[in-house]
């Protein structure tokens, strides 16, 4: 038997689980921030790395901000309330591999070598994240998808596409490249999508 449950009755409990995953990744990327700062007499920070890290944070903040036309939803199945709940997993996980506790704790002073035995987790995250947010916005309805333009289809086709080559190579200039050009269009994005300071 099919059920569906209204917005009004829902949402709620949809924004106090998200708040909970969201939190949770949000706390443990600035308390690994605050640990690196700590220790990092005792390590050799790789700046790419750090640039994955500062986008990560900034896709938290952006994620739940985006989250909030979930309210506009007519209806709720337990598919899609499990759909969104995996997104957010999805992009929790993304942050405790670019900033794993152990990473911060003293023990690990390469970061260079951490980030390159580590990109295939890390980017294949991101790949299923822009892939999935394809489907999150689907969700928003069609005049929110329309509202995105064919530049939102390209964007999120380049961030799969670059990240499942760098899930693949080694290249130190590709990986530079990429983690500039991708946290400097994620912030232009953000600015130009939603006003910031308009």
């Amino acid at each position: 038997m099919h059920t569906s449950i209204s917005a009004l009755d829902i949402y709620p409990n949809v924004r106090t689980l998200l708040g909970m995953i969201v939190g949770l990744a949000l706390a443990h990327m600035l308390t690994q921030f605050a640990r690196i700062i700590e220790f990092n007499r005792w390590r050799r920070l790789y700046w790419p790395h750090m640039v994955w890290a500062a986008f990560m944070l900034v896709y938290i903040i952006h994620f739940w901000w985006w989250q909030v036309r979930l309210s506009a939803l007519p209806t709720w199945t337990f598919g899609v309330f499990a759909f969104i709940v995996f997104y957010a997993l999805l992009v929790f996980l993304a942050c405790t591999v670019v900033l794993p506790a152990s990473l911060s704790d003293g023990r690990t002073t390469d970061d260079q070598s951490h980030y390159y035995a580590r990109r295939g987790w890390f980017f294949g995250l991101v790949a299923a994240i822009y892939v999935v947010d394809v489907f999150d916005s689907l969700l928003k309805g069609s005049t929110f998808v329309a509202s995105l333009g064919t530049e939102y289809y390209l964007r999120n086709g380049a961030y799969v596409l670059l990240a499942l080559i760098a899930t693949r190579t080694r290249n130190e200039r590709y990986h530079q490249a990429f983690a500039v050009l991708a946290f400097a269009y994620q912030l232009a994005w953000i600015v130009r999508r939603y006003e910031v300071f308009g």
